[in-house]
């Protein structure tokens, strides 16, 4: 149960990171338009779920960004599952020692 908290609170987590790297209403908005090293590295980070938001809506120049939001959620919600998978299976083994 532990795994499905921690991987719900980093997909939350990226969503925020997105919203403060690209939104219009973000606080940084205005730092990020003459800084742009975090979000072009957030960015490419996220091109997965960004493409297959694009994919799904049928126009590359124009996609959902409703569809990436929830991508990058089950993206980062499905990276942090399978490290805490990892790391609770090696805590139980040296705890089993």
């Amino acid at each position: 149960m532990a795994k499905i908290i921690i991987s719900f609170i980093v997909g939350t987590l990226a969503l925020f990171i997105t919203w403060l790297a690209f939104s219009e209403s973000s606080p940084f908005h205005s730092y990020f338009l003459w800084h742009t090293a975090i979000p072009n590295l957030w960015g490419a980070v996220n091109i997965i779920p960004v493409i297959v938001a694009a994919l799904i809506e049928g126009n590359p120049h124009s996609f959902s960004e409703t569809i990436a939001a929830i991508g990058i959620f089950f993206q980062w919600s499905i990276i942090s599952y399978v490290l805490c998978a990892v790391l609770f299976r090696r805590q139980k083994r040296v705890s089993a020692r």
